[in-house]
């Protein structure tokens, strides 16, 4: 009996020790490992991350904030635009007092910025723990008037001769449309001129005319646009190619001004000078004379008087088929 309350107290003891020396291997290792740090984290951004902003809506302000209240005199972060000489913005970036979460720093004017891809990278540290954190964020600011007809500027500036993009900001396929639009044009305009013309409206001087002036106005504004697109898609492009399109655009003007005086005053001119022309040249149809037989009870001396007045009758009959300008003419040449 006594040796087996003796085994009892012995496993108990035993029990006891194994518990206690787990406890305080629990406690080495929690004081061994340190504590994790609450490092802060962006959260939010103003302008938001890989924003595209239009030129007249630029930010004047940039905002960052965190997870963690941050230290005011060590948090920072710098702005770099992408193009330009100058690459850093002077800013002078500042830990909100009335929210020590966030961080703020006002931008120049929209004049001094310029379009361009801003890169804004940040090293800040946490007021409880003194725990850094490093990272960037990035906005983008449009050209000054990109649209879709700033036809210059888009074809300034695409990577490639058949795409409209900025930065990686895609714009509607236009280049592509518009090199169809004057492929089409060169084709149609120079087959006018060179054949269509000759083919389609030589019986008309008038028509032809008009054609013939038409087609080459359009030849020549589309084949510059051609050669245009050419040079782009063979990367030759020794010229402003915004100075080229609006020269072409100024030209293209002209022509259509010329055309509505030349349809206004001169068209008119010309189609009376035509129509009068064909009157002239037109034929003239002769008229047949009326053949006249006498019966047999008349007697030769009224034979002969009535014959003499229907041959007067027959002169003066009135010709057939003319117009009253003809009739007026003929009359004249009488």
């Amino acid at each position: 009996m006594a040796t087996r309350l003796l085994a009892d107290s012995v496993k108990k003891r035993t029990k006891l020790i194994l518990l206690v020396a787990a406890l305080l291997g629990v406690c080495f290792f929690a004081l061994m490992v340190p504590a994790a740090k609450a490092e802060p984290k962006l959260i939010k951004t103003s302008p938001e991350a890989k924003a595209y902003l239009e030129y007249n809506n630029s930010p004047v302000r940039v905002t960052l904030t965190f997870s963690e209240k941050l230290k005011a005199d060590t948090s920072n972060f710098t702005i770099q635009r992408e193009d330009g000489v100058d690459k850093n913005v002077i800013i002078s970036p500042k830990v909100n007092p009335d929210n020590p979460t966030e961080m703020f720093a006002d931008l120049p004017t929209r004049h001094e910025l310029g379009s361009d891809r801003y890169t804004v990278t940040y090293t800040v540290v946490s007021e409880s723990d003194n725990s850094v954190a490093a990272g960037s964020s990035e906005f983008f600011i449009l050209p000054q008037g990109k649209s879709v007809f700033d036809v210059g500027y888009l074809f300034t500036t695409p990577s490639s001769a058949f795409t409209s993009d900025w930065k990686g900001y895609s714009y509607p396929p236009l280049g592509t449309i518009y090199f169809f639009i004057a492929l089409l044009g060169t084709v149609v305009s120079n087959f006018f001129y060179f054949y269509g013309r000759y083919q389609f409206f030589s019986k008309n001087r008038l028509v032809f005319t008009v054609v013939s002036q038409a087609s080459k106005n359009l030849a020549i504004i589309t084949s510059l646009a051609f050669v245009f697109f050419l040079c782009r898609i063979a990367i030759l492009q020794p010229f402003n190619a915004r100075v080229f399109l609006y020269a072409i655009a100024i030209y293209f003007l002209f022509l259509i001004v010329r055309g509505v005086i030349y349809m206004s005053r001169k068209f008119p001119k010309a189609r009376a000078e035509w129509e009068a022309l064909q009157l002239k040249n037109k034929p003239k149809k002769v008229a047949t004379p009326v053949a006249v037989t006498s019966s047999a009870s008349v007697d030769a001396g009224s034979n002969s008087s009535n014959g003499d007045e229907v041959n007067t009758t027959s002169a003066e009959e009135k010709p057939r088929g003319l117009s009253k300008r003809g009739e007026k003419r003929r009359a004249k040449k009488k």
